[in-house]
This record gives C-alpha cells, structure tokens and sequence, in this order.
C-alpha cells in the first residue's frame, strides 16, 4: 500500500484504481495485480472541514519471477505546509532526501525521512523551498 498521512488527521480515506482491470485496490489501500499494464492508484484523505488531499502511485504490473505482479511503483506525491515557524512534510517516502532552500536558493538542511511525516524547524517566517527528486513545493510560514 502507499505511504499515507496519519489517519487520525482525516475523516474519510478513498482509494481508487485509474484501471482496476489491471490493479484493484481495496478499502485498506492493499493493492491486488489482475492484469499486465499499468494504473494510477489514488488515495483522497478528506478531514472534517471538507479539506482534501490526494495522493498518487503509478503501479507497473508484469510478469515476475515470483508471480507477484507489480514490478515497480512511482510515487512522489508529498505535500508540505507551515504550522507555526515549521514546515511539516506530510505523505513522505521512507529513505528519500528532502531539502530546504531559502529564497537565494541556499541549502538550509536536508533529512532523509524514517518517517512518513516530519518537521523542518525554521524558527523565523520566510519563504522556504522543500524539494525531494524532481519536485519542489514552495511553503510560506509567518
């Protein structure tokens, strides 16, 4: 299944299968392989106010030595936000590098997240840029 937020923020959790002939998901986020090709499995956390978030995998499924079916999944739908004078990276992939840049583009520090959420501590208001691979998310705190 794909990393998700803490449930606990959310009162709803939807999954849904872009080609559930190829990978069905079920109410748990467990992906099953029924087919040869590929499928964007979404999961949309809706909190109490009405607020949501949506998460994003693409699962390869072939043929593999084991049978298991899915060969790779793609995955690099983490979100940031500021809470105070820090910026939470929520939805992070375990042993993927983040790092945060000032509006100079100055590196301020980096984390290899061991956890699906964590904190950066910025201690002052600013602009901040979080990015991990070939995606950046720009976070205002104030």
């Amino acid at each position: 299944s794909m990393p998700k937020p803490y449930e606990a923020d959310y009162e709803t959790i939807e999954w849904i299968s872009s080609h559930p002939e190829v990978a069905s998901v079920d109410m748990n986020g467990v992906i099953k392989t029924d087919a040869l090709g590929e499928a964007e499995i979404t999961v949309k956390y809706t909190n109490r106010f009405g607020v949501s978030k949506t998460a994003n995998s693409i699962v390869i499924c072939t043929e593999t030595p084991d049978n298991s079916g899915v060969s790779d999944i793609r995955a690099n739908n983490w979100f940031a936000y500021s809470k105070g004078h820090s910026i939470v990276v929520d939805n992070s992939l375990i042993g993927e590098t983040y790092f945060i840049f000032n509006t100079q583009g100055m590196v301020l520090g980096e984390k290899v997240s061991d956890n699906q959420r964590f904190t950066f501590d910025v201690n002052q208001a600013g602009v901040y840029i979080i990015r991990s691979g070939s995606k950046s998310v720009k976070v205002i705190c104030k």
